[in-house]
């Protein structure tokens, strides 16, 4: 469209009914002229578009010419000097990088509001300042010093780890949700305003496990051994040796035999109470 004869020019060759094939094609061009600059100024929201046009109107051209039009836009809108360079760098260290695909789009949006360039060792030195993952700056050091860097295929390898650590983050909730809930079975867990959680007490039935229960400390205290095994810890209505029928039945097949139960008589009053706990709650 920079060649685009003029109106004089045009006029003349129809005059003479020219057929010269380039005479045609340079007519052509000026009638092409004539609808952009139409299109152009109906595509206009305002009227910058419209007096860019306006200025580019003569004799020559009496529509105005569209290729001036854009010329002159584009100083304004797509600046390309030395202060531009500098206003474009200024505005990429704006960009914050948190997820490596937004920040790609982020910048190459950026990048085409100035008819300038930054390198990709450029951007690549810029996005390395704006992270202080070391995973992150080993990837985009590693694509710095390869022939042929890439800012581009640096956003897309950090981006694919982002997504991975994303879905394993997804998957690490439900497992620690398990593990809390597991080892809180039997105990007696307090919600934020200081009460207790809805475990069941054995022995009164209160929100507490068993051995936080007052009520079977006092009755505990006052009995004192139990008059079956002689043993601490446990009631005499819940004492296994007396009531072998109370024991669970993995207890039984452990500590069954009266030789087991002599030997480790201790250690089943201690099972006792971690029994009536987790079993009760």
């Amino acid at each position: 469209m920079a060649t685009c004869i003029t109106q004089s020019a045009y006029d003349a060759h129809v005059a003479s009914g020219t057929t010269d094939p380039g005479d045609v094609r340079a007519m052509k061009l000026f009638k092409d002229n004539e609808e952009l600059t139409g299109t152009y100024i109906l595509g206009q929201s305002s009227t910058v578009g419209t007096n860019a046009i306006r200025k580019t109107v003569s004799a020559d051209f009496p529509l105005g010419k569209v290729c001036l039009a854009l010329s002159a836009l584009a100083l304004v809108n797509k600046p390309k000097d030395v202060t531009a360079e500098i206003e474009m760098e200024a505005e990429v260290r704006k960009v914050v990088l948190k997820g490596a695909n937004d920040y790609y789009t982020d910048v190459t949006n950026l990048l085409a509001q100035f008819d300038c360039i930054m390198t990709e060792l450029a951007l690549l030195k810029d996005m390395a300042q704006k992270t202080k993952n070391t995973t992150y700056i080993k990837m985009i050091a590693e694509e710095m010093e390869s022939s042929n860097p890439s800012f581009q295929s640096a956003c897309l390898k950090i981006h694919a780890l982002q997504r991975m650590v994303n879905v394993s983050n997804k998957v690490e909730p439900e497992k620690k949700s398990k593990e809390v809930s597991l080892s809180t079975v039997g105990t007696c867990s307090k919600s934020k305003g200081g009460k207790a959680s809805a475990t069941k007490c054995p022995h009164c039935q209160g929100n507490h496990s068993r051995k936080e229960c007052n009520k079977l400390k006092e009755a505990l205290k006052k009995q004192g051994k139990c008059p079956h095994c002689d043993k601490e810890g446990h009631l005499k209505d819940e004492c296994f040796k007396e009531y072998p029928d109370k024991k669970p039945s993995w207890m039984k097949g452990k500590f069954g035999s009266a030789k087991t139960e002599t030997s480790t008589g201790s250690l089943e009053v201690q099972l006792a109470s971690l029994e009536q706990d987790f079993h009760m709650a």
